[in-house]
């Protein structure tokens, strides 16, 4: 169950633990009583700064104000599932004022501004399942639905299934095409699978899709015989998302992949088109997390 934090904030130390989808996550050894205060501290830093810097980095701040919330919500779910975690380890991007300061020149007021009343609009809020915080992971675009967690990482979560999102078809950037010749994949796969020997045999004659689950991202290929899984595949050739096609174009070999990221969780194209719509922050976090509740911590 979700336990409410202590009104005494303590320091922490830090212990690595395995994941099952493969993400770091921190347990907490608390220690040393600091302040008395409701928040977390992440490095010194009260949570509510800290989701401010992740939403700057994560997310664009011309997007809608429910979007940025519903980021907030899921950011700060996200720090408080792993709390414990070192900013650069705990899954996350994050920037400083000054590099947001850099990033958005002489809009820096005006984005601080809005990102600040979307967090602080939400604050202390996180997204919970069956009484516990969830891994709110999410991606910058789906391909049309979003994807099962178990598809991605072998670990079947409740809350992470394949969702509708087709409002991402209409996005800018939803379909992209990688373009590589025979001699670059077929070095880029005996450079990575040492047993793989094309000899004179076309690339395309020793590639196929295996696996496709039913929201339409592959889940598996084979290559010369050799089992590759889609996560290492996109990796491999730096492919958008795990939803591709393959063809050829002259002498030219294309991949044409749909979406931008692993699918899984919020689509953040889809938050801000959904808030577009007139949805809220809630709604949009209760259609992408299936399920869920929203609390507040303490």
């Amino acid at each position: 169950m979700l336990i409410a934090l202590p009104y005494i904030v303590t320091a922490v130390v830090l212990k690595n633990t395995p994941s099952p989808m493969g993400l770091p996550i921190f347990e907490t050894t608390l220690e040393l009583p600091v302040a008395e205060s409701n928040s977390i501290f992440i490095e010194g830093m009260p949570v509510e700064a800290y989701v401010i810097g992740v939403v700057a980095a994560e997310m664009p701040a011309l997007f809608e104000e429910e979007a940025l919330k519903a980021q907030a919500v899921a950011s700060r779910t996200y720090a408080y599932k792993h709390k414990g975690s070192s900013i650069e380890n705990i899954g996350q991007a994050f920037i400083t004022e000054e590099e947001m300061n850099d990033k958005w020149g002489g809009k820096f007021d005006l984005y601080y501004d809005k990102i600040s009343k979307a967090v602080k609009d939400t604050e202390s809020e996180i997204i919970v399942y069956d009484g516990e915080p969830i891994e709110a992971v999410f991606h910058s675009m789906s391909a049309g639905k979003t994807e099962y967690a178990r598809n991605a990482w072998q670990e079947d979560l409740p809350y992470l299934k394949s969702v509708d999102s087709s409002l991402d078809e209409n996005a800018q950037g939803y379909i992209s095409v990688k373009k590589f010749t025979e001699t670059e994949l077929k070095s880029i796969f005996t450079e990575n699978y040492k047993e793989v020997e094309f000899g004179d045999i076309n690339f395309l004659d020793s590639f196929q899709i295996l696996e496709a689950d039913e929201a339409g991202y592959v889940k598996s290929a084979e290559i010369k015989g050799i089992k590759i899984d889609a996560i290492g595949l996109r990796g491999l050739l730096g492919l958008r998302s795990p939803y591709f096609s393959v063809g050829k174009s002259g002498s030219e070999i294309i991949f044409t992949t749909r979406g931008y990221g692993h699918g899984v969780g919020m689509s953040q194209t889809g938050a801000d088109l959904m808030a577009e719509q007139g949805y809220g922050y809630k709604d949009i976090l209760k259609h992408y997390y299936q399920g869920v509740e929203i609390q507040k911590i303490g």
